[in-house]
């Protein structure tokens, strides 16, 4: 063999081995989706919801897209998919992607304390990480603040005011769903770029990936046909007078987007970043945003911003979003190359049912299969739990009387029952879990995938 072939065959491999890795995508099947509309107009009704969009992709194009019900109770005009949607926390995984791609531009390290970019904060708020803050691992409670101001400023003004005694627990110690870390997230895009929030996210995500409706402001979503934001007054849906807005928190949940817009997000983002022949985005950007990070209390991993887990057999990329007057649901099946995004008008409906419907038709799902409980703690165990457990504003109470459990939140009380190993359940049905620290005691009550330090 010649040199220069040696040379060539070496290129060549080296070409190889730093190609980004493909996901292994099964070609998209034809799939009938119109059992789905039967699906959601019950859902609707059942839900008190109003309207909804859904829209679904496989592979590289849109295969379904509709709106059912309406923008408005007080009108007659059923949404699209081009009609603008406030989409709650689903706007995280967009601002872990901002993050991600200025610290690809070398303008941040996410492992970096934010206090080199944002000035004036206490010691302990400075030396978080844009890495805890997109993993929910900052020790920062969960608190919304819906109504504010509504200009650039709001952003760093509110931070600005925090304190240290903002942490409820040690910063890295456990995973625990916090808003507020993603508005000081928001702040950080906005100082490493150099311009407001809402510029940065236009700049760097919606004009890359065609997303011309997408914006944070309201007042340029009004330039567009909205759905207006409901919530259930005495038993039927009314519309939320004043709308909801707080500049302060836009990027923890305040993205208006339509369904078109979001399909070509799907496309992109299960597709290493390609998009119309192009690269949106890129590979590495994707893989970061999506890699496991943490483990969530029996749910899977969060990446920056998005959920990474397992539903039936299949891997699933999904988040849920809740804001006053508006939910949504997000869920994407890389390997399948298979998106479906979900939108409403009526505070926190994501129309769970219509979501689990539209896997159930496309994916491969394996049988529902019911999780043996583990061993029921001893009494002795059970008095170990009890404690009051706090984050931020919100506290649990956990009594331990008479040989049994009693929680105790808002003033009101209700028995616990032990579901064996370290899961509970509350009289409402929620179920809760106690989590061990490093010293084998419970340090933790996670429940609705917020973490409660015991005090």
């Amino acid at each position: 063999m010649t040199a220069f072939m040696t040379h060539l065959l070496t290129a060549l491999f080296l070409l190889l081995a730093t190609a980004p890795a493909v996901h292994a995508q099964a070609a998209p099947k034809d799939v009938d989706f119109t059992p789905l509309e039967a699906v959601v107009k019950k859902e609707l009704v059942d839900s008190d919801v109003p309207g909804a969009v859904v829209v679904i992709v496989q592979g590289d194009r849109i295969v379904y897209a509709k709106g059912f019900g309406l923008c408005s109770v007080e009108g007659t005009e059923v949404p699209t998919p081009d009609h603008l949607f406030r989409i709650g926390s689903t706007t995280k995984m967009f601002v872990g992607m901002v993050l991600v791609k200025l610290a690809e531009a070398g303008k941040l390290k996410l492992t970096d304390p934010v206090g080199k970019l944002i000035d004036g904060l206490p010691p302990e708020l400075a030396a978080l990480t844009p890495h805890q803050l997109l993993t929910h691992t900052a020790g920062l409670p969960d608190e919304s603040a819906m109504f504010g101001k509504h200009d650039d400023s709001a952003l760093g003004e509110s931070i600005k005011t925090w304190k240290a005694d903002k942490l409820f627990t040690k910063p890295g110690d456990v995973y625990s769903y916090s808003s507020p870390g993603y508005w000081m997230a928001g702040y950080v895009a906005e100082r490493a770029a150099g311009k407001p929030f809402a510029d940065v996210m236009a700049a760097e995500l919606f004009a890359p990936l065609g997303m011309k409706r997408t914006t944070f402001r309201p007042t340029t979503a009004l330039t567009y046909p909205l759905a207006h934001g409901h919530e259930v007054v005495g038993g039927k849906p009314v519309v939320v007078r004043p709308a909801a807005d707080n500049a302060a928190t836009w990027p923890a949940g305040s993205m208006y987007t339509s369904g078109n817009d979001m399909a070509r997000f799907m496309i992109a983002f299960m597709s290493e970043g390609k998009l119309d022949g192009k690269q949106a985005l890129t590979a590495s950007l994707v893989k970061s945003v999506t890699m496991p990070h943490v483990e969530v209390p029996n749910q899977g991993h969060y990446g920056y911003g998005i959920h990474v887990e397992k539903f039936r057999g299949v891997d699933i990329w999904t988040h849920n979003g809740s804001r006053v007057g508006h939910g949504s649901r997000l869920t994407m099946a890389p390997k399948h190359g298979f998106g479906v995004f979900i939108m409403a008008n009526r505070s926190g409906a994501s129309l769970p049912k219509t979501g689990a419907k539209a896997l159930e038709l496309a994916l491969p799902l394996e049988p529902v299969v019911k999780a043996e409980p583990g061993a029921k703690p001893t009494a002795e165990e059970l008095a170990k739990v009890a404690g009051v457990y706090r984050n931020g504003k919100r506290s649990l109470d956990l009594e331990w009387a008479d040989g049994k459990l009693t929680l105790l939140e808002s003033k009101k009380g209700g028995p616990v029952e032990p579901l064996g190993g370290s899961r509970y359940r509350a009289e409402d049905g929620d179920r809760f879990e106690a989590i061990t620290g490093h010293d084998g005691k419970t340090a933790y009550l996670f429940r609705s995938g917020r973490a409660f330090k015991k005090q």
